[in-house]
């Protein structure tokens, strides 16, 4: 009789758990792979959705053309969530937003509206994940998802899997996720850094993420564009450096235009940023801890004591040089890149209270000093020397 009872129970179970729970089959999505926003000459929102295309391809996965797999839906509205109406219109299918990668939205409209304004349709639907990489473009936003992916299957997952690896293996950029702008921009005073995208043209026209696209807040606008030559050491002085490689030049009889380098692979690095007031201003103490390997050897040697002192030396030199440099360009950018505002308003909030109004005008003119400590762990298979140096010396 107890069986009897279980199999009755175990098959209304089933019967009841294989229904879909929100009425709606897989036919009737239609997933969105990444997304892109513009501005129409009018003001209006241009919301481009790059829907997944199922079956699109007959053809081999190494054969597949642009457009095999995807579909770009492109529609106009005063808002991002009427535009993304307008699509399901066209589409015949509901968009569905769990599955999208990157969130592309255009210099120019981020330049004067802010961007709350363009992100809080996808804040107020649960469909979006945290994890969507937000990307600044160069030009118009839209173009960048009609290009061909190299090797992805679509623009969507290429643009992530690019940001991803220029912040991990060249700290050429970094990574910023939908979560991160929502945090960010709740901040009193707050200045966020999105990741920067362009297209460049060779062989065939590609994107690229390198640089960085600075917004403060609560203006939530574009102030400037930090260039990709600075982007490693503003990571590193923003502690989000993950690794990178850093050249030094050789020294010759041209030393403004060396023949060769050599080269330091950082492996691990560790900024602290030590804010403190000194006659009324602001003095910041910047301390680097770096270790990591030779990358090339083209003119010095790494065998003795004294050799690989004076390798880490002209690294030391080099990485302060270039710190100072761009802390006094974010300095004239009066951009608060680095959280010095955020630290004063959790740590000294009184002092914070005093200056937020003018803070701008005194993180431009705080005094700072940079200590880089840097330490050589490997020299490689091929010893401590150039592999084109002659055996006998």
């Amino acid at each position: 009789m107890h069986k009897l009872a279980a199999t009755i129970m175990l098959s209304i179970t089933i019967a009841v758990t294989t229904g879909c729970w929100n009425k709606l089959e897989l036919t009737d999505w239609g997933f969105v792979q990444a997304a892109a926003i513009d501005e129409t000459a009018d003001g209006r929102i241009r919301l481009t959705s790059q829907v997944y295309k199922p079956g699109g391809s007959d053809k081999p996965s190494m054969e597949a053309s642009q457009g095999s797999t995807f579909i770009d839906i492109i529609n106009e509205n005063e808002t991002v969530y009427g535009a993304s109406l307008d699509a399901t219109n066209e589409l015949g299918r509901n968009l569905q937003w769990s599955h999208m990668r990157v969130l592309l939205i255009s210099e120019d409209i981020a330049r004067h509206k802010n961007i709350g304004e363009l992100l809080d349709f996808f804040s107020r639907t649960h469909e979006p994940r945290g994890t969507v990489a937000i990307l600044i473009t160069n030009g118009a936003a839209s173009p960048y998802l009609t290009l061909k992916p190299l090797i992805e299957s679509t623009m969507g997952q290429q643009l992530k899997s690019i940001e991803q690896l220029a912040h991990d293996q060249s700290s050429k950029t970094l990574e910023v996720t939908l979560t991160d702008v929502f945090k960010l921009s709740k901040e009193p005073f707050s200045t966020l850094t999105i990741p920067y995208v362009s297209r460049v043209k060779e062989a065939q026209e590609v994107a690229t993420v390198s640089g960085i696209a600075v917004l403060n807040f609560p203006e939530g606008k574009i102030s400037s564009i930090i260039p990709s030559e600075r982007t490693p050491y503003l990571l590193m002085l923003m502690d989000q450096y993950k690794g990178g490689l850093i050249t030094i030049p050789c020294s010759g009889p041209n030393k403004d235009a060396p023949s060769s380098y050599d080269s330091f692979r950082v492996n691990k690095l560790h900024t602290s940023l030590n804010p403190s007031l000194r006659n009324d201003k602001l003095f910041l103490q910047i301390r680097i801890v770096m270790e990591g390997t030779v990358g090339e050897l083209s003119c010095s040697r790494t065998i003795s004591e004294a050799e690989i002192k004076d390798f880490t030396t002209r690294i030391k030199q080099k990485v302060e040089k270039q710190i100072r440099d761009t802390f006094v360009y974010i300095q004239k950018q009066k951009a608060d890149v680095i959280g010095i505002g955020i630290e004063l308003h959790r740590w000294h909030n009184s002092l914070w209270k005093t200056w937020k109004p003018d803070w701008k005008e005194h993180f431009a003119e705080s005094d700072f000093t940079i200590d880089v400590d840097v330490s050589l762990i490997s020299t490689g298979v091929y010893a401590g020397k150039p592999f084109s140096a002659n055996s006998n010396k």
